[in-house]
This record gives C-alpha cells, structure tokens and sequence, in this order.
C-alpha cells in the first residue's frame, strides 16, 4: 500500500514538473513575441488582438463558427482553416481542447484572439495522435465568424 502511495506521489511531483516546464517555454514564447497576454485561473493565455466586432460574449452552448490557425510554440504550423475550412463547434460541448472552446467565451463575433493553451487543456500528455506530440503547447490564433446563441436562439 506504502509502495503505490510513494508512486502515486513521484507521479504528481513529475506532472508538476513537467507543467512547470511548460509554463516557462510558454513564457519565454511570450516573451521572445513581445506579447502581453492574460493568463486565466487553468494556465490559458490570450489576448484579443481585434476587438472590432459586436455584441455578446460567446458562451456555453453556443454554436460557434471559427476560422483558426494552430501551431506549435516552434511555429510549425499544424492545422489552418485555409486548407480545412472554417470549423463549428458547440462551446463546452465539444471534443475540440477544453482551453480554445475557454478562449472563445472571451469573444465576440467579429473578434480576432491569439490563445496559448498548454498541453493540459489542450491534447494532454498524449498529443492529438497525428500532428500533435506528447504534451505539446498549442498556438491558435483565431477568429469568430458566427455566434448562433444557446442552439439558435439569437436573443
């Protein structure tokens, strides 16, 4: 019994770690851009750079439609709206990162945001299978094109 608490604490040590590592690549990327981004309670880091839209916040529940583009703090470019076409997603109803549907409810229509989500709130220690590695920060810089409000009610 011993043994597994011993394990179970070298394995929160080493995850905290490994998020406080990632925390000082995502700083130092801030920094190297010269970006002065708000940093939420989860770890998310953004900024809206295009404040030109209106109305409301995005919110849960609420149909979105995005343009994006998604790269690594490397600056390889991974996944683009230019060649996927813009995406739609019910906010906190979706398998897309917990931290960009998070972002988007800083949001307006029209409004244009760069958001570093670290790897907890994005594709996790895993990656995304494909483009994304393990426990990789994510870059999305995005835009909302549409808000349909709480599954179309456009109150």
């Amino acid at each position: 019994m011993q043994d597994k608490q011993v394990d179970q604490e070298d394995l929160i040590n080493v995850n905290r770690n490994m998020m406080h590592e990632l925390s000082e690549e995502i700083e130092a990327y801030c920094l190297r851009h010269g970006y002065s981004m708000i940093m939420t309670s989860t770890g998310l880091r953004y900024m809206v750079y295009d404040s030109t839209g209106a109305g409301p916040k995005a919110s849960t529940d609420d149909l979105v439609t995005v343009s994006y583009k998604v790269s690594l703090l490397n600056g390889k470019e991974v996944y683009s709206s230019d060649y996927d076409g813009a995406m739609e997603l019910v906010i906190d109803r979706s398998e897309i990162a917990t931290g960009f549907q998070e972002g988007l409810k800083f949001m307006s229509e029209g409004n244009k945001a760069l958001m570093i989500i670290p790897a907890h709130l994005a594709y996790g220690l895993t990656g995304d299978g494909d483009r994304i590695g393990h426990y990789k920060a994510i870059v999305v810089d995005t835009e909302i094109l549409k808000i349909e409000r709480h599954g179309g009610n456009n109150e």
